[in-house]
């Protein structure tokens, strides 16, 4: 049976398509709401939305293999998306992978026998100031400690709903290591906004003005070597 938007659902992509100028343009959308009912991404879901939105089957294919949010094989339950790149490195992520690895039994790309949990890695997640941190599903989990990535784990695996996720701080404190033991970064310069003023003025000084530029004589005008025009010859004997 090829694949069918639920009515509700159906009605959803109706009013998505109202916000874009084009139907092209919703063709990011349309594949989300397709994903979040069947779970993945295949040629008939790719046929779906080439014939809703009158795109070329390529286009829309396309699309999918760009996006590493769309779903190209069947996946658990659950996704677990690790953040590898360097300021979560230097926080401690290869401890949250491992740990992530030991918990579940699985290498990064596989699920669990029980379909619950699928395991991934990502380049960037944009959360480097709350390093280490993960990605479970659309929600973050940053500034994680391994008490907290044991808790997260067991409830995806037992069906438990997640305790609420604690208020993420703006940045990380420099100089700290990270909760799974990550490196010591100390700064070799003061951090922004440290500097104090000066003592007793509570202001920094008057910035000084630039050196005026040393004044240029102009040249001295040479005699002219060429002869006065006939005319003014005769004025000049008259």
């Amino acid at each position: 049976m090829p694949f069918a938007l639920s009515p509700e659902r159906d009605r959803e992509l109706s009013e998505i398509l109202t916000r874009y100028p084009t139907k092209m343009a919703a063709c990011i959308p349309a594949l989300h709401l397709c994903q979040d009912q069947h779970g993945w991404i295949d040629d008939e879901v790719v046929d779906f939305v080439s014939r809703r939105l009158d795109l070329p089957p390529s286009h829309v294919k396309g699309v999918v293999t760009f996006y590493t949010l769309f779903n190209q094989h069947p996946v658990g339950k659950h996704q677990v998306w690790v953040c590898r790149t360097l300021p979560c490195a230097l926080r401690g992520a290869g401890d949250v992978l491992a740990r992530c690895e030991k918990k579940l039994g699985i290498k990064p790309g596989e699920t669990t026998p029980d379909g619950k949990v699928t395991l991934r890695t990502a380049e960037c997640l944009a959360s480097c100031g709350t390093a280490p941190m993960m990605q479970v599903d659309k929600d973050y989990y940053e500034n994680l400690t391994v008490e907290q990535v044991d808790a997260i784990l067991d409830a995806l695996t037992t069906g438990k709903p997640l305790k609420p996720k604690p208020p993420a701080p703006k940045s990380s404190p420099l100089g700290s290591a990270g909760p799974f033991g990550g490196a010591d970064v100390k700064p070799s310069s003061p951090a922004a906004g440290s500097v104090k003023p000066p003592s007793g003025t509570g202001s920094l000084p008057p910035p000084v003005p630039p050196p005026r530029p040393a004044s240029v004589k102009p040249p001295a005008e040479k005699p002219s070597s060429t002869p006065p025009p006939k005319d003014e010859e005769k004025k000049s004997e008259s």
